[in-house]
């Protein structure tokens, strides 16, 4: 207990707001009164410093945020006002810094000032985005923290930037406030950006959809992307987004994309109406002389073929797919035969990765159809073949049944006489 008679309790507290840090410890184990009354003056200011170079100063932020989540009770869940984060920088993700700092710091029940002191950062991932509660930018919930950190003017100059949302609702999709500070960054780190993914679901039909320039910025050279070579996007993105202009220069650099689907087995949805004066995604690329070298898990249709056959000898890795749903046993046939007979002959010398991923047999599987293909095209650079095997050729039921080999022309022929 606090003695009487001694220095007035008005007296200790200022002692302690002038105090070295240390001091105020040592009077907070006094007694009671004192650890309540100089909470505030220790615990006023969170500093978060956790580095993958000084291994126990990593301990002990870790320690620090364990205690915050474990405790029944903690003077800095009331008596913290201001949270200082200097860095969090560790060599790969951490379940410590999961499973620890966001239930730290929604702890802090009177937070009245952030200083995040960012350094300068060339990459920046986020994923996990799930909950379509999480997508209301409400403050006090993690969502409205997350759209205040991609909006600070530090994040800027990025090399590689990741987001990616796999809620549902129309406040995950492109125009939401999430969407709206994402792109904000794509903006200010456009001239740095090596490697972009945005995986965002598609919006249903609004009055005024999306275009590529909503999210990417005008059509202009100096809006462009000048080293953006490798890009990510969500595959309903892809087959339903248009651009208002015959060309996309923002994209002139670029070499690979990969498609990211929801549903391996179904098409992407085509939500979007082909709106006049507008181009889909494909037409643009193509129209832009966009050279792409690799392509992958992108759901073969007509606007990808014609696309591919805008250029020849560079392309070096095509992993597509084509499935069918009920009822729709001929209806991509004249695809395949398309791609068989006018894409692959054009990109044959180059390409080292061949993937055809599919539950149709006919020109989408290897077998009497296709096997001239293998027989006028020596395919000299293919290192891998991943293909479907016609299976209603030999009499049996039709399912999907891959062939996945390192590549050898002869040998192959020889499998398939």
């Amino acid at each position: 207990m606090y003695p009487k008679r001694t220095l007035p309790l008005e007296l200790v507290q200022n002692i302690g707001g002038q105090a070295a840090i240390s001091d105020v410890k040592s009077l907070r184990l006094a007694c009671k009164t004192f650890a309540a009354l100089l909470a505030e003056d220790l615990f006023y200011c969170l500093v978060i410093d956790i580095s993958r170079r000084d291994v126990q100063q990593q301990h002990r932020g870790f320690e620090i945020l364990a205690s915050l989540v474990s405790a029944e009770s903690h003077p800095a869940w009331t008596a913290t006002r201001e949270l200082s984060i200097q860095q969090i920088n560790l060599d790969e993700p951490s379940w410590q810094v999961a499973s620890c700092l966001i239930p730290a710091l929604k702890s802090l029940r009177n937070l009245t000032k952030i200083r995040p002191v960012i350094p300068r950062i060339s990459g920046l991932e986020i994923s996990g985005i799930t909950n379509t509660t999480d997508l209301q930018p409400c403050d006090g919930n993690r969502m409205g923290v997350l759209i205040s950190f991609l909006s600070n003017p530090q994040i800027s100059l990025l090399e590689t930037f990741a987001i990616s949302s796999h809620g549902q609702g129309l406040e995950s999709h492109i125009g939401s406030p999430l969407v709206t500070a994402a792109t904000g960054v794509i903006d200010k780190s456009r001239h740095n950006l090596k490697s972009l993914a945005f995986v965002f679901p598609f919006a249903r039909p609004t009055p005024t959809p999306p275009t590529i320039q909503c999210v990417f910025g005008p059509s202009t050279l100096r809006a462009s992307f000048p080293v953006l070579t490798h890009l990510i996007m969500a595959e309903e993105i892809i087959y339903n987004i248009r651009s208002s202009t015959r060309t996309v220069p923002q994209f002139s650099s670029l070499k690979h994309l990969t498609c990211i689907s929801r549903e391996q087995m179904r098409p992407p949805s085509l939500i979007a109406d082909s709106r006049p004066n507008t181009f889909d995604f494909w037409t643009a690329l193509a129209n832009t002389g966009v050279r792409l070298h690799s392509i992958k898990d992108a759901t073969a249709t007509h606007e990808m073929l014609h696309y591919l056959k805008s250029y020849s000898g560079e392309l070096q890795e095509l992993r597509i797919k084509r499935f069918r749903i009920r009822y729709e046993a001929d209806k991509w046939q004249g695809l395949g035969e398309e791609f068989w007979n006018h894409v692959i002959p054009l990109h044959d010398t180059s390409l080292r990765l061949l993937h055809v991923q599919t539950n149709c047999n006919g020109w989408w599987s290897f077998g009497p159809v296709t096997q001239h293909v293998f027989s006028i095209y020596p395919f000299p650079q293919l290192e891998e073949l991943k293909i479907n095997i016609d299976t209603m050729a030999h009499g049996t039921l039709a399912e999907e049944k891959y062939m996945i080999l390192p590549f050898n022309h002869d040998s192959l022929l020889r499998s398939g006489s």
